[in-house]
C-alpha cells in the first residue's frame, strides 16, 4: 500500500484510491512516480502538469462506430473551483450548452463584438479538473490494461459478454485519447477549458475499471442504515442505534478477491491528519470501532472527529452475499442531526456517486421530514447527468417496514412516500417495482428482522452465540418472529407447525431464513448483484460518455464562438453546413480583400471611440481628489498665488490706495497733516487680476502643467491602442502601406497636436474669462475686499507701518479670488475639452435663414477624426490594383483565414469524435 501525493490537491492518500481530501481519484501509477511519503507541509503546492506532445495534423481517421448521444439532463450555473494549472478560483458553469467565452486577440482585427457569458444560479462542481497530463497518463494505464488482458478480471461474466463490454470500452477510450489530443494541440480560453477538464476528469473517473465502484448508503439520522449496512453485508461492525446520531464518520467495505489470498480480512483507519493508517486485527475490531468508528455518547470522548475514514476487507461467507471484489459499500453518517461535521461528510460524498442506497425511515417519512436530504440527492444526482444513468444506479430503501402496520397506517407511509418521485430522476418508478405485488417504487423492508436473520444465519452456519450486545435485540427479535410465524410458514411449509424457541438460540437455521425472506432484503440484495455483476458496467459507461459528450460539445461551442468572432456565423450551427460555408468562403477572397480594409478601418473608430468613452468615465466616476488633472490644476494655482503674494509684499500694489494731506500756505512748506487715504478698488482688483492672469498663464505654459496633463490624460489612452498591431497603428491597418513618415501618419500625429494646443487654449481662455467674469467679481460690501476698504479708511498709522500690515489683507483678497474660480475653472475646462475631443469626429452645424430667425437646424458634419478614416478606407481600395499591396493584405488575410478554416476543421473532428470517429494515433 502506497501513500503518495494526489495530483489535484496534494494531500496524501493511497495509491489506487479516492483522495480522503477533494475525492479525486490517486491512479495506481503515482506509486512508481512519489513512493516516498509526501510530507503534510506540501499539500499547499500544485503539482505542475507534466510535458506532452502531440501532433494532430493530417492524421487519419476510422470509423468505429456511430453511437447514439443523448444529451445530459440539468441547467447551466456557474460555480467556483480551484484550477490546479493556475493555483487560482475560476468562476465556471458546471454544462455546456449556451456558453460564449470571449475569443482571443487575432492578428486581424476586425472588431467583433466580445460575446456575453451566460449563467444563472451556482452550483457547486462534483470533481475538481484534472489536469491534461495526468488524465493522459490515466488513460495509457487503462488502455495498456486491456491491450495485455490484464482488464477481464474486473469485468464479471462470460466471456462473450465480456468480451463486448470491453470492446465497447476501448472504443471509448481512445475516442477519449483522441480528443485528448486534439484538445492539448489547440488550446482554449481558461474558462472553457477547466470546464472540459472538470467534464473529462468525471468522464475518465467512470471510465476507470480499475478503481472501487462505490456503492454509498445516505438517510437521515435514525434512518436505519447502519443496521441495512450491517444486513447486506454479513457483519456486525457498523454501529447501530434508534435516533440519535450513532456512526460518526465514513465506513467503507469490499470483499476480498477470493482469487487473490493475501487479500485477507482486516480493518484500516485513515485519520484527517494524514498521518500512518492505522490496521488492527480481528480481535481488535470491537474495541477500535467504539474508538474511531461510534460518534461518543454523553461526556464521552473518543477518536471519531479525527478519522477520515475506516476500511474494511470481509471474506465472502457462505450464506452471504456474493459482490464482485472490486466494489466498495460506505455507510456515511446520518442527517439532520445538527451535526456540522456529518452534513459536511455527506455533502462531500454527494459529489461522486457510483451507485446509491438512500434510506428512509418509515418513522420519518411523514410530514416531509426527508426534504433536506432530497433535496441535496435532487441537486447532486438528479440533475446534471442523463435521467436513465441515476435511475438505474439509485435504490429507494423504506427502512423499519413492520413500524407501518396494514391498515391507515400503512396507506398513509406509502402516500408520504410518494413525495419523493419529486426529487428522484424522470421516470423512476419505470426502472424500479417492488414489494410483494411489485407495485412500490421502493424497497419496503423489515430491516431489524433483516439484520437479526443473517446474525442469526452466521451463528448456526458458524456454530456460535450471538454476541452479548445483541442479546436484547435479539429476543425482540424471537418475539417479531412469533407474530409472523404464519407468514415465515407459507414462505417455507416444511418450518414446524407451533413455534416454540424461547431465546434466540433455540431458532433453527431454517426459520431465521425464512425470516430474512420474509424482510425483503434478499430483492434488494439480488437487485444489487445482478446490476453490480450484469448492468453496472453499462450504466458506467453510458455516464462516463455523457461526460465525454459535454466535454466534445463544451469544445465545440468554443470553436462556434471563435468562428462567431471571425465574422463567421452559422445560424443553427449545424456541423454539416461547415463544408458548404467553408467553400464560399475560399470564393471570396476579392470580397474579403474589400471587407479586411472595412473592418481594419471599423477597428480604428471603435478604439478611437472607445478610448473617448473610457475619458469620459475617468472624469466622470473619478473624485477630483484623485484625478491628475485636478491635482495639476490645484497646483498651478497654489504656485501662481504664491508669486502674486510676493508682488503684494513687495508692495507692487501699495499705488492703488489713494492717500489725502493738507498742506499749509507756500507752494514749498513742507506737509504738516494727513487727511486720511482710500482705496482704489478697480485698479486694485484690476492690477490683481492681471498679475494672478500672468503667473497662471506662465504655470500653464510651463511641461507637465495642467494643460499638458489634461491632454495627456486622452493621448495615453490612444497610446495604449497605437502599440505595434493595435487597432490604431496606421502601419498595420494599411499592411504597411503607410509608414511613420507617411503623410497619413503626419495628419494623425496632427491630431494629437492639435488636441495639446486645445488643451492649453481652453485652460487659458477659461481662467481669464473666469477672472474677468461679472458672475466672479468681487462684492465691496462684503468679504475680504470689504475688510480691506474699511482697515484703509481706518488705519492713521505711519506710512511704513501701515502698509506692513494692510498686505495681508490683500492677501486675503487673493486668496479668495483663488477659491472662488479654482473649483469652477477645472469642471468648465474639462466640459469644453471633452467637448473638443467630440468635434474631431463629429461637428455640429447650425443653419439659419437670417440673423433674426430661430435656427432652421442643426446638422452633423464628420470632424477632422472622420474625415481621416475616410480618406484612409479611399487610398486603400485604391491600392487593390497594386500588387505589392494585395500580396501584403492576402498574407494578413492568410493569418485570419487560416484561423477560421482550422476552426473549421476543428469542429468537424470534434463532432465525429461525439459519434463515434476516432483518430489513430
Amino acid at each position: 500500500m502506497a501513500i503518495v501525493s494526489c495530483s489535484t490537491c496534494g494531500a496524501r492518500g493511497v495509491a489506487g484510491r479516492e483522495c480522503g481530501n477533494c475525492h479525486t481519484y490517486i491512479p495506481e501509477m503515482q506509486a512508481s512516480l512519489s513512493s516516498q511519503p509526501v510530507p503534510v507541509a506540501a499539500a499547499s503546492q500544485p503539482v505542475p502538469p507534466m510535458p506532452v506532445e502531440a501532433d494532430i495534423n493530417n492524421v487519419p481517421i476510422m470509423q468505429v462506430k456511430n453511437r447514439r448521444q443523448e444529451p445530459a439532463v440539468g441547467s447551466i450555473v456557474l460555480s467556483q473551483i480551484d484550477d490546479p494549472i493556475n493555483n487560482q478560483p475560476v468562476f465556471v458553469p458546471s454544462s455546456t450548452n449556451n456558453l460564449s467565452i470571449p475569443p482571443p486577440t487575432d492578428m486581424f482585427n476586425i472588431g467583433a463584438p466580445t460575446p456575453d457569458i451566460s449563467s444563472t444560479q451556482p452550483q457547486a462542481p462534483r470533481v475538481a479538473p484534472q489536469t491534461i497530463a495526468r488524465l493522459q497518463d490515466l488513460l495509457k494505464e487503462l488502455l495498456t490494461s486491456i491491450d495485455k488482458n490484464e482488464a477481464q478480471r474486473y469485468f464479471p461474466g462470460n466471456g462473450q459478454i465480456r468480451a463486448k463490454v470491453l470492446h465497447d470500452w476501448e472504443d471509448e477510450l481512445r475516442i477519449t485519447q483522441s480528443f485528448l489530443a486534439l484538445l492539448v494541440a489547440n488550446r482554449v480560453a481558461p474558462q472553457s477549458d477547466i470546464l472540459i477538464r472538470q467534464s473529462l476528469t468525471e468522464a475518465i473517473h467512470q471510465f476507470n475499471f480499475k478503481r472501487p465502484f462505490e456503492i454509498k448508503l445516505i438517510g437521515h439520522t435514525g434512518a436505519g442504515k447502519s443496521t441495512l449496512f450491517g444486513a447486506i453485508i454479513g457483519e456486525d461492525i457498523s454501529p447501530s442505534g434508534s435516533g440519535d446520531a450513532v456512526t460518526g464518520t465514513r465506513i467503507k467495505v469490499r470483499f476480498a478477491d477470493p482469487n487473490n489470498p493475501a487479500d485477507g480480512e482486516k480493518m484500516t483507519v485513515y485519520l484527517r491528519d494524514g498521518s500512518s493508517p492505522l490496521p488492527f486485527t480481528r480481535a481488535e475490531w470491537p474495541q477500535a470501532c467504539e474508538k474511531y468508528i461510534q460518534e461518543p455518547v454523553g461526556a464521552a470522548v473518543n477518536e471519531v472527529k479525527n478519522v477520515l475514514y475506516v476500511e474494511f476487507v470481509l471474506q465472502n461467507k457462505s450464506g452471504s452475499s456474493q459482490f464482485p471484489p472490486n466494489c466498495e459499500f460506505i455507510d456515511l453518517p446520518g442527517g439532520e442531526a445538527g451535526q456540522e461535521r456529518h452534513e459536511e461528510i455527506l455533502s462531500e460524498e454527494l459529489k461522486q456517486i457510483d451507485a446509491l442506497i438512500y434510506v428512509i425511515g418509515t418513522n420519518r417519512v411523514r410530514g416531509n421530514l426527508t426534504r433536506p436530504i432530497s433535496e441535496q440527492v435532487k441537486l447532486k444526482i438528479t440533475q446534471g447527468q442523463r435521467a436513465d444513468i441515476a435511475a438505474r444506479k439509485m435504490f429507494v430503501v423504506a427502512a423499519h417496514w413492520d413500524l407501518a402496520r396494514p391498515g391507515e397506517d400503512r396507506i398513509r407511509t406509502e402516500e408520504g412516500m410518494r413525495y419523493l418521485l419529486d426529487y428522484l430522476p424522470e421516470n423512476y418508478e419505470g426502472y424500479h417495482q417492488h414489494g410483494p405485488n411489485h407495485t412500490y417504487f421502493f424497497y419496503p423492508i423489515r430491516t431489524e428482522d433483516a439484520y437479526l436473520a443473517t446474525q442469526g444465519i452466521q451463528c448456526k452456519e458458524q456454530k456460535h452465540s450471538l454476541v452479548p450486545k445483541l442479546q436484547q435485540r435479539g429476543e425482540d427479535y424471537r418475539g417479531h418472529m412469533a407474530g409472523v410465524y404464519e407468514d415465515l410458514r407459507q414462505i417455507d411449509p416444511f418450518l414446524p407447525g407451533d413455534f416454540s424457541a424461547t431465546n434466540f438460540n433455540d431458532i433453527t437455521l431454517e426459520q431465521h431464513k425464512a425470516m430474512l425472506q420474509f424482510s425483503q432484503l434478499p430483492i434488494l440484495i439480488d437487485d444489487l448483484e445482478r446490476f453490480l455483476t450484469e448492468s453496472r458496467h453499462e450504466v458506467q459507461l453510458d455516464a462516463a460518455r455523457s461526460k465525454l459528450t459535454d466535454a466534445i460539445q463544451e469544445f465545440i461551442n468554443y470553436g462556434w464562438e471563435q468562428l462567431k468572432a471571425r465574422n463567421i456565423d452559422i445560424g443553427n450551427r449545424d456541423p454539416h453546413r461547415i463544408t458548404d460555408v467553408r467553400s464560399n468562403y475560399e470564393g471570396q477572397r476579392t470580397h474579403l480583400r474589400e471587407e479586411a480594409i472595412i473592418s481594419n478601418i471599423k477597428g480604428m473608430e471603435k478604439a478611437w471611440k472607445k478610448c473617448v468613452d473610457q475619458l469620459y468615465h475617468d472624469f466622470n466616476v473619478s473624485q477630483p481628489a484623485s484625478n491628475a488633472f485636478h491635482q495639476a490644476l490645484a497646483a498651478a494655482f497654489s504656485r501662481a498665488v504664491r508669486h502674486v503674494r510676493t508682488f503684494i509684499q513687495k508692495g507692487h500694489l501699495d499705488h492703488t490706495i489713494d492717500t489725502d494731506w493738507r498742506r499749509p500756505e507756500g507752494a514749498n512748506a513742507p506737509v504738516t497733516e494727513r487727511l486720511g487715504r482710500e482705496l482704489k478698488t478697480r485698479e486694485f482688483l484690476s492690477s490683481l487680476r492681471d498679475d494672478l492672469l500672468i503667473a497662471l498663464q506662465e504655470e500653464l505654459q510651463k511641461p507637465g502643467s495642467a494643460a499638458d496633463v489634461l491632454a495627456d490624460t486622452f493621448l495615453k489612452l490612444l497610446s495604449k491602442e497605437e502599440r505595434p498591431g493595435g487597432p490604431l497603428s496606421l502601419q498595420m491597418v494599411s499592411v504597411g502601406v503607410f509608414d511613420h513618415n507617411s503623410d497619413m501618419q503626419a495628419r494623425y500625429d496632427g491630431l494629437k497636436q492639435h488636441i495639446k494646443e486645445q488643451a492649453g487654449n481652453i485652460c487659458s481662455f477659461t481662467i481669464s474669462g473666469l477672472l474677468l467674469g461679472e458672475h466672479y467679481a468681487l462684492d465691496k460690501t462684503r468679504g475680504t475686499l470689504a475688510q480691506l476698504i474699511q482697515f484703509i479708511a481706518s488705519n492713521n498709522e505711519e506710512h511704513f507701518t501701515f502698509f506692513n500690515r494692510v498686505h495681508p489683507y490683500m492677501e486675503n483678497v487673493l486668496l479668495e479670488m483663488q477659491q472662488r474660480i479654482q473649483q469652477d475653472s477645472a469642471f468648465i475646462i474639462i466640459h469644453y475639452f471633452l467637448r473638443e475631443i467630440r468635434k474631431l469626429t463629429k461637428r455640429s452645424i447650425l443653419h439659419r435663414v437670417n440673423e433674426y430667425a430661430e435656427p432652421d437646424r442643426i446638422d452633423e458634419e464628420d470632424g477632422d477624426f472622420e474625415k481621416l478614416l475616410r480618406d484612409l478606407n479611399a487610398a486603400l481600395l485604391r491600392k487593390l490594383t497594386d500588387e505589392q499591396f494585395v500580396s501584403a493584405l492576402d498574407a494578413q488575410l492568410f493569418t485570419h483565414e487560416a484561423e477560421i478554416m482550422r476552426w473549421f476543421d476543428l469542429i468537424r473532428q470534434a463532432d465525429s469524435l461525439k459519434n463515434g470517429i476516432v483518430f489513430s494515433q
